[in-house]
């Protein structure tokens, strides 16, 4: 099954908010950031979050995705593995 245009925008959305939420920020002060040249290291500097936290979130973001893509039938289990590594 492949996904649609809005299926993917919308994953994205999350995947920011994710990042937002992780960075104690609100989506839009986040990509106003990022529209700004800042680079995710520099924003998480300035908000005094390390940036592995970051990277936790958007990994768990990204599990919880496959995971629900697995339950609904999109994907198989061994996709979602090769996706998570």
């Amino acid at each position: 099954m492949v996904l649609s245009v809005e299926e993917v925008l919308a994953d994205r959305l999350e995947m920011m908010v994710a990042v937002a939420e992780a960075l104690g920020l609100e989506p839009d002060a986040f990509y106003a950031a990022l529209r700004d040249g800042q680079t995710l290291t520099e924003i998480a500097e300035a908000q005094g979050v390390e940036i592995q936290a970051v990277y936790d979130a958007m990994l768990t973001h990204a599990e919880e995705h496959m995971a629900a893509s697995v339950a609904s039938g999109t994907i198989t289990q061994e996709q979602a593995d090769e996706h998570l590594t």
